[in-house]
């Protein structure tokens, strides 16, 4: 068989595997998160924020986006976290560096929403 007819065969598969691909993946957002902080940041940044009203009333400038904002730069602490197979609920605990001051945050990750447990800085 002739170079040209096998580069043709080749061709015509990856085009037609291609296409399958754009097919099969257009209406998902796929990612690929292969580390577990990756993947545990993705899962709270789905999910909608509980503040309760005691941390509300303590620290008056927090909002949903500021905790959005603070969980997708801040650092998962596993040590720290409490993860467990038997629970649906995990609680993770975060921490952030940020000019000069060292947020810690502990989030109770739940099937549907997340709460905020505590919120602390230095």
């Amino acid at each position: 068989m002739n170079f040209l007819y096998r580069l043709s065969y080749y061709l015509f598969g990856f085009v037609i595997g291609m296409f399958f691909l754009m097919f099969f993946f257009s209406g998902k957002k796929t990612s690929c998160n292969y580390f577990p902080s990756k993947r545990v940041k993705n899962d709270l940044l789905k999910k909608q924020i509980i503040i309760p009203n005691h941390l509300k009333q303590e620290f008056v400038f927090l909002n949903d986006s500021i905790l959005y904002s603070q969980i997708s730069i801040g650092e998962i602490i596993f040590s720290e976290s409490n993860v467990n197979e038997s629970d649906t609920c995990n609680t993770y605990r975060l921490e952030l560096n940020e000019s000069k001051k060292i947020y810690e945050i502990d989030i109770k990750n739940c099937p549907e929403n997340i709460f905020l447990k505590s919120y602390n800085f230095n």
